[in-house]
C-alpha cells in the first residue's frame, strides 16, 4: 500500500477522536496541567512533573495516565521528572498504540538519548534517565520534542 495514514479513509475519524481525547485528558487531570496533542491521528499526553517527584511516581502517573485514556485510539504517555540531579522518563504506549507499530521501548531510547542517557524496556512501558542537568538546561524540552519529531515519523512512514 502507499501513501500515509493521512489518506486513510478513517483518517478524519481518528484525528477527531484523537481532539476529543485531548479535552478528555484536560478535564480528568485539570489540576495537574496535563494535555494532549494530536500527532495525526496518534495521540501524544506529554507531562512533566515537578522536580524531586520520585521514579517511582513517575511511572505510576504515566500509567495511571494510559489507562483512562480510550482503548481503541493509539496513544503514547511521556511522563518527565528530576527526582535529584538527573532526569527520568518514562513512556507508556496503550494497546493500540502497539497495535500501530508503536514501541515504549524505542520512543524511551529516543527521550533518553536527548537527556543525554540512555534507557529501553518493553513495547507497552518503558524507563530511560539522563545525565545530571545544569539549572537552565532545556534539555527535557528537546526530550519532549525528540519524541513529538519520532511520532511524526512513524506516522509519516506508516503505510
Amino acid at each position: 500500500m502507499s501513501g500515509s495514514h493521512t489518506n486513510h479513509p478513517l483518517a478524519p475519524m481518528r484525528h477527531s477522536t484523537a481532539h476529543v481525547m485531548a479535552q478528555a485528558v484536560q478535564h480528568l487531570f485539570p489540576r495537574l496541567s496535563i494535555s494532549a496533542e494530536d500527532i495525526g491521528g496518534l495521540t501524544l499526553v506529554a507531562h512533566r512533573v515537578p522536580d524531586g517527584t520520585s521514579a517511582d511516581d513517575i511511572r505510576t502517573l504515566a500509567l495511571d495516565i494510559r489507562g483512562r485514556l480510550p482503548r481503541s485510539q493509539p496513544a503514547v504517555v511521556m511522563v518527565v521528572g528530576v527526582p535529584a540531579d538527573r532526569p527520568v522518563v518514562v513512556i507508556a504506549v496503550n494497546e493500540a498504540g502497539r497495535g500501530f507499530g508503536l514501541s515504549a521501548g524505542t520512543l524511551v531510547g529516543v527521550a533518553a538519548r536527548a537527556l543525554g542517557g540512555g534507557g529501553g524496556g518493553r513495547p507497552d512501558v518503558a524507563q530511560g534517565g539522563g545525565a545530571p542537568l545544569a539549572p537552565d538546561s532545556s534539555v527535557v524540552d528537546e526530550a519532549f520534542g525528540a519524541v513529538r519529531a519520532a511520532l511524526r515519523d512513524i506516522h509519516g512512514s506508516a503505510r
